[in-house]
């Protein structure tokens, strides 16, 4: 029972995306900065940049992300 736990959401759509990875990398992205992520860093991951914004914007509306300016995030 478990296991099926684990694994039926990759069960009902093996394609789908999923945003937890999208949040991980931006993590470790911004953990190898200091807790600093630049955008035109993000431009050497496989995100496109409207999903790095998006993302960052609702990181930002949790508390857990904050605007700098020029194009800097800090993710807490």
């Amino acid at each position: 029972v478990l296991v099926f736990k684990l694994y039926s959401r990759k069960l009902e759509n093996p394609h789908a995306e999923r945003e937890d990875i999208r949040v991980r990398m931006l993590y470790r992205l911004a953990h190898r900065s200091k807790g600093v992520v630049q955008l035109s860093d993000l431009e050497r991951t496989p995100l496109e940049p409207d999903e790095v914004l998006n993302l960052l914007k609702r990181l930002e509306g949790q508390g857990k992300a904050r605007d700098l300016g020029e194009g800097r995030y800090q993710l807490s």
